[in-house]
């Protein structure tokens, strides 16, 4: 898919907008702009500086829309961020209370919360902040993303959450209809080829942990699409003035990666 699409998709159903220029990123300033992604200083972004540069700013973004105001020990409480990234109508709730997805997704992020607070004092620095915005990333934390993905796939509630069958991984997927479209047959064909490695109908804890934890594969997927959009000349990696002619596409693709959590749940309902 085209990532200009991609984006203006995420934006058209989330009414997503690209968040307010930071240092890094006001208009006009573009060769900081370039700077900060050219981390050789070679003239060139190749696709290791440019996945580092996106998920840089997206932890940058998320930190900064949790965190507006400066805070002597540069720290981020667990209600600052519970009440920012669950808004309500009222300032001080969240909208978890009538909604159980939501209150799910909340119990989740506590438990991330608490396992990247690593000394414990119930305040996130900016890098354990970033070990508890990509998770998947993170040794601490990796047994959580397992976890969660066994426990949504458990469609049936059996409470056999150690596997994942093929059905209930089709199931999460496609609600089912009269003609099952081809796309369908695709999630089946890799189940069955690609993640069931043991071929026995299931995809156990380690099979699991090898398909959710492939090192940010929809960041890795952003951003190659972007490199794609911006690489006129087909050299795998952008020059300056490739960069620029889609920065705007690149600050929103970081501001959709840090979308909180109210946004994510209306795109993934709407996908």
């Amino acid at each position: 898919m085209n990532a200009v699409l991609v984006v203006f998709v995420i934006e058209v159903t989330v009414g997503l907008e690209a968040p307010a220029f930071t240092s890094g990123q006001k208009k006009g300033n573009n060769d900081e702009f370039f700077e900060r992604m050219d981390v050789s200083a070679d003239g060139f972004v190749d696709f290791v500086e440019f996945r580092g540069w996106l998920d840089q700013e997206a932890i940058a973004d998320e930190w900064a829309r949790i965190n507006p105001g400066p805070i002597a020990d540069n720290t981020i409480s667990w209600q600052q961020y519970k009440i920012r990234a669950y808004p309500s109508e009222n300032p001080d709730k969240t909208n978890v209370d009538s909604d159980p997805e939501m209150h799910t997704m909340m119990e989740r992020d506590k438990r991330r919360w608490d396992t990247a607070d690593e000394d414990g004092d119930g305040r996130l620095n900016k890098t354990e902040f970033a070990v508890f915005t990509y998770p998947e990333a993170s040794r601490r934390l990796q047994h959580l993303v397992v976890a969660e993905t066994l426990d949504d796939y458990d469609a049936d509630s059996d409470g056999r959450v150690s596997t994942i069958s093929l059905q209930e991984f089709l199931d999460f997927v496609y609600v089912g209809g009269e003609s099952e479209p081809e796309w369908v047959a695709e999630e089946r064909k890799e189940f069955e080829q690609d993640l069931d490695r043991n071929k026995d109908g299931f995809l156990d804890a380690q099979e699991v942990r090898d398909w959710v934890l492939q090192d940010g594969e929809d960041r890795r997927e952003m951003a190659e699409l972007l490199l794609r959009e911006g690489d006129t000349d087909g050299d795998l990696r952008l020059a300056r003035h490739e960069v620029l002619a889609i920065k705007h596409l690149l600050v929103k693709a970081a501001a959709l990666q840090g979308a909180d959590a109210t946004t994510t749940k209306r795109l993934n309902d709407e996908l």
